[in-house]
């Protein structure tokens, strides 16, 4: 075409300006294109040399001829062999013409090497050798890395290539250049998806081979890991994820009270859950509800903003990452998965290790097995099942026992013993053949026939509508595709699946979807080669949609048929309900795990601990401890050793508070450590875990709970209270801890729990929380003496005490705000101050916003009176915690680079300070040193009203 272009170009030229040699002669006349061919036709028919003909017409009407005849110049030709004759061209007057035209030699240049380089780029695409592709790549591999321009080049090879890319390329392509970047950058981006997971896994194996798994020293191990290129591209998508505000915020109410409210709290737990449900109960057709995705039903969700789905768009991202679509069904990749879940692992054991943090790293691995597309590695499957077993319970607000149930289950399969592994799998595939092969081995009556029938015609109905085109309504005949019958033997559409259903040929789902699969492979194996592309993508697609969506809702509405109108259903349902669970804790163990060269794979049991370490499960933990011991162990039903679930429970809340030191060893050590209510069997877990303070602690949290109760009952407007005066109550009982307070976690939350549920509204009256409350803080701090840096307590607890409003009594609020000071002071002044105070403590902060929120109240709770008492006592108290004078309040007010921290317990104090007159706040500042008497005031807005 272009040797086209330059000729008609030429004709132009000669047509329209005199010969360069000869002004006066005429215009050269020549033919091209069709006229040139039927000319060499015409000589070939008169000649007897056709050799010779053909040979002179390429010489006289080459296009070096035509650009000869067109400038008046002469052709000249080279002889190097007999009878090859080779034509030389003379490039000069071609660009002196294309000069005139105002085309650059530049943009000459430049045309020739783009039509080469994509000309190369297409023959590239049709090489299927191998040992050619790679001969290609060894030598341009040296000029592509040198040259942006031939780069094209190369990624056209590594693409064609694909898998069978060399380890040395993969490698070289994740070079460090020293300081940090990667070498190969501008090579490595363009590159596909397929190509960039191949190097982030060589890349991976190559820094950290199975024999450094075994490292001991955690921080090691940590820059090994973060030298990878997989940790620099996934480590921003796990920040994003863990810092997202409404996701912290959720996570860190460890002490919701109520189901509506856990399951308020928990709508961005699962971030890729769809943003609205159906509000029907009942959909349009069966063919809709074979398209939706299996929304609830009769239930509403509010579409959240982009940011708080900011931690949804992480983990599908990072979903991308590790997906491979390569075998036709979505699926993680092995090796990507084993990094990532190493790198949260490795995360997570640099945490502080206590229970009811925001441990946002072990929901991401959750988010991460539950978001999978396809089924993943073999090794990861009881762990599936586990995490699909936690998001039940947190979707609901709930732990129930059949929750309870279905984690033993799993984690029995996980901490099994090396010897009972094989036992326990095999258990486990005749459990999920017999759940998974109820509906396909039972033979369906007469009712159950049309309503298979009823499912299977939606579900035609549902796959016409993913088929726009109607590729594959009708049969194939060999007139619309030439010799498919010899192709295909088998043939297969729409139509024949509506005919069979018809004729009632269908006995179960199976057996439609063996001939929906058949009807798509009948395409995909008919459509080889490139012309045939589109039709194969189109036939993975609508079988994507097909198994994904319908077929999977088809299953479930074939289900509950079953369950409804199978009699021997009901009479298994009926026994398993009437027969008590084994809800019995799991046997204790204490292992230690060392990687072989052979094998590379994580430890499941530490895995486990982290999806138990999940702040959204422990709150359901948590909660279920609680519920028991109001409702069993106050009403009188049991004790907590001999509850029914009360050990289990506490067995998972031990796990998951040793799930960041199982992390931070990488699991080559893990336990499973018993409830804490027994007499320890050897030494070994009376030294893991405080048994004997769990035991005397758990008793003490349900005397507080009753004395709570007692409390309400005698204060005016109770049913006792005629019996207050003459009624004699022993002193709440003083334990002090024997071991350091930070492994008694367990004990801790639950009286922290117990804590928050008292002092809501209903649970306490307000003329007798004063006493409750006391009795709570004395207890908190006994066993926890430095209790200001418990976030998630004072998250829930703020909260629970502003339900009342403006109807606390001055008594009450005293007794609440001195017991915060408290807190707030360092109650073992004679040893050691601590390297940090409680100046940025959460306790600090949550203090002043309760303050802020009762000023809104107006006079009737907190005056100014009271904040000019109370604050300076604050100020003084987390003075006296810092040995550090840096951290002194004054010092970090008047600094310009502050923590964030500060920075919010600022905001607070200016909000106080907005509610004083200027005298006040004045003489407040320059108390504590913000300002001399002689210096500016900072700007801080005054409230004209206590309201505001």
């Amino acid at each position: 075409q272009h040797r086209h272009q330059c000729v008609i170009l030429a004709y132009f030229f000669s047509n329209k300006q005199p010969s360069m040699a000869d002004s006066k002669s005429k215009a050269p006349k020549f033919l091209v294109g069709q006229a040139a061919a039927r000319q060499v036709q015409s000589g070939l028919k008169k000649s007897t040399n056709p050799a010779e003909t053909i040979s002179s017409f390429q010489r006289t009407r080459s296009l070096h001829t035509m650009f000869s005849k067109a400038f008046g110049t002469s052709p000249s030709y080279t002889t190097p062999k007999k009878d090859a004759e080779v034509e030389s061209l003379d490039t000069d007057p071609v660009l002196v013409f294309l000069t005139h035209l105002g085309v650059s030699q530049y943009d000459v240049h430049k045309r020739i090497a783009d039509t080469l380089q994509k000309q190369l780029e297409d023959e590239i695409r049709k090489v299927t050798n191998q040992e050619a592709l790679l001969h290609l790549l060894k030598n341009c591999w040296h000029y592509a890395t040198t040259v942006p321009e031939l780069r094209p080049i190369l990624w056209g090879v590594l693409k064609q290539l694909g898998d069978n890319t060399p380890l040395t390329v993969l490698k070289a392509l994740a070079e460090d250049d020293g300081q940090g970047k990667q070498k190969h950058e501008e090579i490595f981006r363009p590159l596909p998806p397929l190509l960039k997971r191949l190097v982030w896994e060589a890349d991976w194996d190559n820094k950290i081979p199975i024999e450094k798994e075994n490292i001991d020293n955690p921080s090691e191990y940590s820059k090994l890991v973060q030298s990878t290129l997989l940790f620099k591209t996934v480590n921003p998508l796990v920040e994003e994820y863990t810092s997202n505000a409404h996701l912290i915020e959720s996570a860190k109410k460890a002490f919701a009270t109520s189901v509506h409210e856990r399951r308020i709290l928990t709508t961005q737990r699962r971030a890729l859950a769809q943003s609205t449900t159906t509000k029907s109960s009942t959909p349009s057709s069966t063919a809709a509800l074979l398209r939706s995705k299996g929304t609830n039903s009769g239930t509403t969700t509010s579409t959240p903003n982009d940011n708080s789905l900011s931690s949804g768009k992480a983990v599908s991202r990072i979903r991308d990452l590790l997906s491979d679509s390569s075998s036709g069904s979505i699926s993680y990749r092995p090796k990507l998965l084993h990094g990532i879940l190493s790198m949260l692992m490795m995360k997570h054991g640099t945490d502080r290790g206590v229970l009811t943090d925001v441990h946002l790293h072990c929901t991401l691995v959750a988010d991460i097995l539950l978001s999978a597309g396809g089924s993943l590695p073999k090794i990861y499957q009881p762990l599936l099942t586990l995490a699909r077993a936690l998001d039940d319970a947190v979707k609901n607000g709930v732990f129930s026992e059949k929750d309870l149930m279905k984690v033993q289950g799993a984690l029995k399969q996980i901490f099994a013993a090396d010897d009972d592994k094989t036992s326990s799998e095999e258990e486990t595939k005749k459990k999920g053949k017999g759940e998974t092969d109820d509906s396909s081995n039972f033979k369906p009556n007469t009712f159950l026939k049309r309503q298979l029938n009823r499912i299977i015609t939606a579900g035609v109905t549902a796959m016409k509508e993913s088929d726009p085109q109607s590729l594959f309504l009708n049969p194939v005949t060999d007139s619309i595709a030439p010799g498919y019958s010899k192709v295909i033997k088998k043939p297969m559409s729409l139509t024949t699946i509506q005919e069979k259903i018809d004729t009632n040929a269908y006995n179960s789902l199976q057996d439609w979807e063996v001939d929906v699969k058949l009807m798509f492979k009948n395409c995909v194996d008919y459509n080889k080669g490139a012309s045939g592309k589109w039709f194969r993508d189109e036939a993975g697609r609508q079988l994507k949609v097909f198994k994904q969506e319908i077929f999977a809702q088809a299953k479930k509405l074939y289900m509950v048929e079953v369950q409804k109108r199978t009699a021997a259903n009901d009479v298994t349902k009926r026994k398993r309900e009437d027969e008590s669970p084994n809800l019995t804790p799991l046997q204790p163990m204490n292992k230690k795990r060392k990687l072989s060269l052979e094998e590379n794979s994580l430890s499941m049991p530490t895995l486990a601990s982290m999806l138990l370490s999940d702040p959204f499960v422990v709150r359901l933990l948590l909660d279920h401890v609680l519920r028991s011991l109001r409702v069993d162990v106050l009403g009188g039903s049991s004790i907590p050793a001999a509850h029914k679930t009360i050990p289990s429970t506490l067995q998972l809340l031990h796990i998951a508070q040793w799930s960041s030191h199982f992390c931070r060893v990488r699991g080559k050590r893990y336990l499973v450590p018993d409830a804490g209510l027994m007499e320890p069997h050897d030494s070994f877990h009376e030294a893991i875990i405080p048994h004997s303070s769990l035991r005397r602690y758990l008793p003490l949290v349900v005397h507080l709970l009753l004395e709570a109760k007692l409390d309400k009952r005698l204060s005016p407007g109770g049913d006792l209270v005629s019996v207050a005066q003459s009624l004699s109550r022993p002193a709440t009982p003083v334990i002090e801890p024997e071991t350091e307070a930070r492994s008694h976690q367990v004990a801790v939350a639950l009286l922290q729990g117990a804590f928050v549920y008292t002092c809501l509204p209903g649970n306490s009256q307000e003329t007798s929380l004063a006493l409750t409350f006391s009795k709570f803080s004395q207890s908190l701090l006994n066993l926890l003496p430095k209790a200001w840096d418990e976030q998630s307590f004072f998250a829930c607890l703020v909260p629970s005490i502003l339900r009342h409003k403006n109807r606390l009594k001055a008594p009450v609020r005293d007794a609440i705000l001195t017991s915060w000071i408290g807190w707030l002071s360092d109650s073992k002044a004679n040893e050691k101050k601590p390297k940090t105070g409680s100046i940025l403590s959460p306790a600090h902060e949550y203090l002043l916003i309760l303050l802020n929120e009762w000023s809104k109240f107006g006079n009737t709770l907190v005056s100014r009176d009271i904040l000019l008492q109370f604050v300076p006592q604050i100020v003084e108290t987390v003075n006296a915690t810092e040995s550090d004078p840096s951290r002194k309040i004054s010092t970090l007010w008047n600094s310009t680079d502050t923590e964030e921290d500060f920075n919010r317990i600022k905001q607070n104090y200016e909000r106080i300070l907005g509610l004083l007159p200027d005298v006040n706040d004045s003489v407040w500042l320059c108390n504590i040193g913000v300002q001399t008497e002689e210096g500016n005031q900072p700007t801080i807005e005054k409230n004209k009203t206590m309201e505001e």
